[in-house]
């Protein structure tokens, strides 16, 4: 077999309909790339955007705990009355054996430990033999 050889025009022709195939489907893959990033930057901006709702609103909410923790702390630190003992107390010292009390009421004749005029009708004796009959916590006057 003989193989021909192609002429200039022959081979030019075929050149021109593969390069303007060529041209033709590099110019679509750039459109579909420049379409493919835009979707990308698109969905990028998108994400920044809820991560900064995000974040702005942990920031609130840091804010608010961090004020509602300073109330806490404020309260805590704060002296208040007792309603048993009627001494003042902090509420982060106080525990179940704080609060030293009498249950009963206050009566005056003798007191059986040291013969003071009044005494607690629970236990029979004065503040100055016992300061209290029942322990417990610390109680609030509101």
């Amino acid at each position: 077999f003989f193989f021909k050889q192609k002429t200039a025009y022959e081979i030019s022709a075929c050149l021109v309909g593969s390069e303007m195939c060529i041209r033709d489907r590099q110019q679509v893959d750039d459109v579909e790339i420049r379409s493919f990033l835009q979707q990308q930057f698109e969905w990028q901006r998108n994400k920044i955007n809820e991560y900064n709702k995000i974040i702005k609103q942990l920031q609130s909410h840091n804010a608010l705990l961090a004020h509602k923790i300073s109330q806490l702390t404020q309260e805590k630190t704060e002296m208040k009355d007792c309603v048993n003992c009627h001494e003042k107390f902090s509420p982060i010292l106080n525990n179940d054996e704080s609060c030293s009390y009498h249950i009963g009421r206050l009566k005056y004749y003798s007191c059986r430990g040291c013969g003071a005029d009044e005494y607690f009708s629970c236990c029979n004796r004065c503040t100055t033999c016992s300061k209290g009959c029942k322990t417990g916590r610390h109680i609030a006057k509101v």
